[in-house]
């Protein structure tokens, strides 16, 4: 957990583009199955709010030192920006550490409320706003140009989709696996094993063993190509057909799925590169990617 300095800046830890920040013992809980707890409770909380939880909150296991060369494992997070926020929510407030938080978030809040009224009357200026800021972000991790215009307009194609699945009464959970049939359909991989082509570390977790990190970050121009010719459909197919529940928004899934992969044939076949490709378009600069836990033994 972190408040703001005086200057009104996060004094979160920043790992990359993505924001990740790095959390492992609180020096205000006494104990840290106490902390854990409020980390759960926010989960909760993301969950609640229609978000993917795997999205902001990624626990794994590290080794430290206990002395004499030996070493033992303690669970660790990386948490989003929003997760920090909703930790910060369900903390206990008499902590300084939590109030701090709290205010800083409620600053950021105010602020953020501040700029959205003054851009309410041109909500096309503010995307073009947010769209270039986005792109510079991008740019200077260490991205090409036209890889971070992708990127970013691929954001706005997937929460487009992801929003149309709310409406349309899709939970969070329901969401992931929606987005891995989409994948599966796309690509012929799902999405655990296209990070394992591009060599993504592994870590533990809990009983599972995750590849950890984002892959549409290191997605080549042509693999987030596919992947917004999926999306795009996904939601038309939706829309035209006035989808509702599960059942419905699987099949315009696989239907989605199976288009984009035609995409994916003809564009192979047309440039001579190989989609789903091993590349790894993370720049090797990238704090996200020099960051990330070393694989497992």
């Amino acid at each position: 957990m972190a408040g703001a300095n005086e200057a009104g800046t996060t004094k979160f830890a920043r790992v990359g583009f993505s924001d990740h920040i790095r959390v492992s013992r609180s020096e205000q809980y006494a104990l840290w199955q106490n902390f854990e707890r409020v980390i759960k409770k926010a989960m909760k909380a993301c969950e609640g709010s229609a978000q993917q939880v795997s999205d902001h909150f990624i626990d794994f296991n590290k080794m430290i030192e206990t002395g004499k060369g030996a070493q033992r494992p303690i669970r660790d997070y990386r948490l989003t920006r929003y997760a920090c926020y909703l930790i910060a929510q369900n903390g206990d407030s008499e902590k300084q550490i939590v109030a701090l938080a709290q205010t800083y978030f409620a600053a950021q809040t105010r602020r953020q409320e501040l700029a959205d009224a003054e851009l309410l009357d041109d909500p096309e200026q503010s995307y073009l706003e947010w769209r270039e800021r986005a792109v510079r972000s991008y740019m200077a991790q260490g991205y090409s140009e036209e890889w971070a215009r992708m990127r970013v307009d691929g954001i706005t194609i997937r929460n487009q989709l992801t929003a149309e699945w709310a409406v349309r009464g899709i939970n969070g959970r329901e969401m992931a696996i929606l987005t891995d049939e989409l994948h599966m359909g796309e690509f012929g991989i799902n999405t655990e094993e296209h990070k394992a082509l591009k060599g993504f570390p592994v870590v533990r977790k809990g009983k599972r063993r995750v590849h950890e990190g984002e892959l549409r970050d290191a997605m080549t121009v042509l693999e987030v190509a596919v992947t917004q010719v999926g999306e795009i459909m996904s939601r038309a197919l939706h829309v035209s057909r006035n989808s509702q529940g599960m059942q419905d928004l699987h099949r315009d899934v696989g239907h989605a799925g199976r288009y984009a992969a035609d995409r994916r044939q003809e564009l192979m076949e047309a440039t001579g590169e190989a989609i789903p490709s091993a590349t790894n378009a993370i720049p090797a600069s990238n704090d996200l990617w020099t960051q990330l836990p070393q694989p497992e033994e």
